[in-house]
């Protein structure tokens, strides 16, 4: 041996024992590094477990009081499938390690006392009623018991806590020793390495048939070393199987014992997963444009044993200096787990279109439900309305606020069951220049009752210079009759409110009311213009409600590119609320509210009424044949339809949902039979059923609850 190639084996030697010490002692401190994190993971757990217990025990209260308020059994089953959980969640808690059997048993009768008391609250619910249960709950027993569960949960937690932080210490004391032995082994390793290179590359220059094997080699390594992380197979340039690493024996089921110097076609069957029919062998590819190549999606390969698995794979040339081509390297994944989380996926997104669409149809329902009443409580007061004349004048008011109420409520019954399309954007706005001060005092009618009756002191201050808004009116007046009510509903007996108007210093419109009520404490403020907030739980309790009002105020106010602030000292301190909106110029003489005035008909028309709401029949057919129209009714599919074969009608009026089918059914039929014109009458005003209505053959779409005076209008088109 030479002294030049002891020197480079010296070189080598010295290199290969700092490597192995370098391993070693990582090795050392990556294994007390892992003891360390595992040692951590039960506490880790413990907390984890504490937590959910609290959270179950949360929603056993949840149903409870669901039920409580409620009376609906759906919200027992939430506490029963609450208590069956937590039944699991402590015989889990049992077989824990690091808590005491005495913290164990305090935990388990706490949490036995509160389902007890959640027990007796429901038993109390179904047999006395709303009232009993809830003197039960007004004791606050309850609620004692719940924050001794929560105290001894938090100290069970602090204990873990502490543990856990203790053994983290350890733990990054072990990784900042792990990163030394790193660095510095890494120097070393660096600096042997440089010196190593030297040696070589004046030991490759003494020979070219040295320097060509070592490019060669250096290339071979280069190409599989930048391949380990997938399966990878080499082939030489006859396309045999000259390489296989450990991931690709796994997925072929082929060792490469068993490989070796095969044709790759025999170890590497693939074919297209949907048509079956077999795929180019990617080796073939490469050898015959010396370029890289993939395969196409959906291919699957054939395993030894004959099982199929999904891949995805890449072929590349390997080349010797000249640019020869002498092998391919293949590498490729096993893409199981990938097409399979693709495919959940796709089902959890189809689960979610389907729940939604549920969802959907259902708030649909119900929203024709609630309207239903409305339509014959709006016809009736509209028509006394335009009839004042033959009543007692002291009645006159009171019918403007029937109707005025009616309308707001099914305005209020629209958001209130279709919250998505309000934080989705899709509420429509009728926009118009209006006087905001009419709307004002059109919003403290509708609350002067509730004002009179609390014995609240109100003082109004209308001095907005410029008050004329480009607003969707009964969207705002929605706006100002939730502050107001707000206002009236947390302010208490012989309180103030004030309003007041004013134009900032950009001449846009303010609306501000100010009241002496309850306050709002500062942590509560940014929340409360967030679906069903409404600060504290004990205020829900005391004063009930949804919590809807107020997001669907600031959501209307977005829409009109306004804002809406608020401002309390907190508790018992009052609260202000603020509106601020565009002003636009005054128009003097004009005004948001136009009379109507009865008109007779220019002719009778022949209509037959379908709807199966007793009261909306029989008020649309008192009045329609009050003014001069010759009416036929029907409460069902099958009597509009025989009466549909007997008769001609000049107009169908007909109700969407009808018990035995649809008003589709009657439209297209009667449409058949005779030239109709048709008006649909329903509570379903989406878009959507629009849509469906003018397909089947409605000419005119009306939701409820219909204003006489609409209706009268949309058959006024029908005689013209």
């Amino acid at each position: 041996m030479t002294t030049h190639s002891r020197k480079v084996s010296v070189v080598f030697a010295t290199m290969a024992v700092a490597v192995i010490a370098s391993t070693v002692i990582t090795y050392w401190f990556g294994k007390r590094v892992l003891e360390a994190s595992a040692s951590a993971a039960p506490h880790r757990h413990l907390i984890a477990q504490l937590t959910q217990l609290l959270s179950t025990l949360k929603d056993a209260e949840t149903g409870q009081r669901g039920f409580v308020i409620t009376g609906d059994e759906k919200y027992v089953k939430s506490y029963d499938d609450a208590r069956v959980r937590l039944r699991e969640e402590l015989s889990a808690l049992r077989e824990a390690s690091m808590i005491s059997p005495g913290q164990l048993r305090a935990i388990e009768e706490l949490t036995q006392l509160r389902l007890s008391a959640l027990e007796q609250t429901i038993a109390l619910r179904r047999s006395g009623g709303f009232e009993a249960a809830a003197a039960v709950v007004r004791t606050g027993l309850g609620q004692q018991t719940m924050d001794q569960v929560r105290q001894q949960i938090a100290g069970l937690q602090d204990q873990q806590e502490s543990a856990l932080q203790a053994k983290t210490k350890v733990n990054d004391e072990l990784t900042r020793g792990r990163t030394v032995v790193f660095t510095l082994t890494g120097l070393l390793t660096l600096l042997f390495t440089l010196s190593a290179y030297r040696r070589i590359i004046a030991a490759i220059k003494t020979s070219e048939a040295a320097l060509a094997e070592a490019q060669r080699q250096k290339d071979f390594l280069a190409v599989t070393l930048s391949s380990i992380g997938d399966c990878v197979i080499v082939t030489d340039d006859a396309g045999r199987i000259a390489f296989m690493n450990g991931v690709a024996e796994k997925v072929t089921g082929w060792t490469f014992d068993e490989a070796r110097l095969r044709p790759t076609a025999e170890v590497f069957k693939v074919i297209n997963e949907s048509s079956r029919d077999p795929v180019e062998n990617p080796v073939e590819q490469v050898m015959k444009r010396g370029a890289i190549v993939g395969l196409a999606n959906h291919t699957v390969l054939i395993r030894k044993d004959g099982s199929e698995v999904p891949i995805d794979d890449s072929g590349a040339p390997i080349r010797d200096a000249d640019g020869t081509i002498y092998g391919v390297v293949l590498v490729f994944r096993d893409f199981s787990e990938h097409n399979e989380v693709e495919r959940t996926l796709k089902e959890s997104r189809e689960a979610a279109e389907s729940a939604n669409k549920a969802k959907d149809d259902f708030l649909a329902a119900l929203s024709h439900e609630l309207r239903t009443p409305l339509t014959p409580a709006l016809a009736a007061a509209s028509y006394l309305a335009d009839h004042a004349a033959r009543l007692p004048s002291e009645f006159t008011e009171e019918l403007d606020t029937i109707r005025r109420n009616v309308r707001l409520q099914a305005r209020l019954v629209d958001d209130l069951l279709d919250l998505s399309r309000v934080t989705h954007g899709k509420i429509e706005l009728h926009l118009g220049r209006v006087d905001a001060h009419a709307i004002v005092r059109e919003a403290l009618d509708t609350a002067q009752t509730s004002i009179t009756e609390k014995g609240l002191r109100l003082f109004t201050a209308l001095k907005a210079k410029k008050h004329h808004i480009w607003v969707d009116p009964v969207r705002i007046q929605q706006v100002f009759c939730n502050l107001i009510n707000n206002a009236v509903k947390f302010t208490g007996p012989g309180g103030r409110i004030d309003i007041r108007t004013s134009n900032d210093e950009r001449n846009r419109f303010q609306f501000e009311i100010s009241d002496s009520g309850i306050g709002i404490e500062a942590e509560q403020q940014r929340l409360l213009f967030k679906a069903f907030e409404q600060g504290e739980r004990s205020i829900t309790r005391q004063f009930g409600g949804l919590g809807l009002g107020l997001a669907i105020s600031k959501h209307l106010v977005d829409l009109h590119d306004g804002a809406i602030t608020v401002q309390s000292g907190g508790r018992g301190c009052g609260a202000t609320f603020k509106v601020t909106l565009d002003a636009v110029p005054n128009q003097v003489g004009q005004s948001r509210v136009r009379a109507r005035v009865p008109h007779k008909p220019e002719k009778s028309l022949r209509i037959l009424l379908v709807e199966d709401h007793g009261d909306t029949r029989r008020t649309l057919s008192r009045l329609l044949s009050h003014f001069g129209h010759e009416i036929s009714v029907a409460d069902c599919t099958r009597s509009a339809l025989e009466i549909v074969e007997a008769k001609e009608f000049d107009v169908v009026l007909s109700d969407i949902g009808l018990p035995d089918g649809s008003g589709y059914d009657v439209i297209s039929q009667a449409k058949r039979k005779h030239p109709v014109r048709g008006v649909a009458l329903t509570g379903f005003g989406t878009n959507e059923d629009i849509r469906r209505g003018k397909e089947a053959g409605f000419d005119f779409h009306l939701t409820k609850p219909v204003d006489l005076h609409e209706l009268r209008s949309v058959l006024s088109q029908v005689e013209s």
